[in-house]
């Protein structure tokens, strides 16, 4: 009886941190076609997006195998990712979908992966 308990909450979790992956994976790809249409376009920004793309990857790897500490640090990064689209424009309603299509599937993702870490009684 106990090792099916056990089974269950190993699947809510890992089904937690899939829905955790499945919404990083709406800024990752967003970000990846913003640089490759630049670099195709040749335009000299694109570059800016990799490091974007990198800092995504790395986030993602963290809270995927340590989820205690990505999940929050997602969090952060997309409360910091809020605070300096808006502190950095004239036209808030434009950033606001910025926000909506990159910060928000951050938020909700490091929500995800922080619900996984804490649920786990194994870390």
């Amino acid at each position: 009886m106990a090792a099916l308990q056990v089974e269950e909450r190993r699947q809510a979790l890992r089904k937690h941190k899939l829905y955790g992956l499945a919404l990083l994976a709406v800024p990752t790809l967003i970000v990846t076609m913003f640089a490759v249409g630049e670099a195709v376009g040749g335009e000299e920004g694109w570059w800016g997006h990799l490091i974007q793309l990198a800092v995504a990857v790395v986030l993602l790897a963290t809270a995927w195998y340590l989820p205690k500490v990505g999940g929050p640090a997602l969090i952060i990064a997309s409360v910091a990712f809020g605070g300096w689209a808006l502190a950095n424009t004239d036209d808030v309603a434009s950033e606001l979908s910025a926000l909506a299509i990159i910060g928000l599937p951050l938020l909700i993702s490091g929500v995800f992966f922080s619900l996984a870490g804490y649920r786990d009684t194994r870390t």
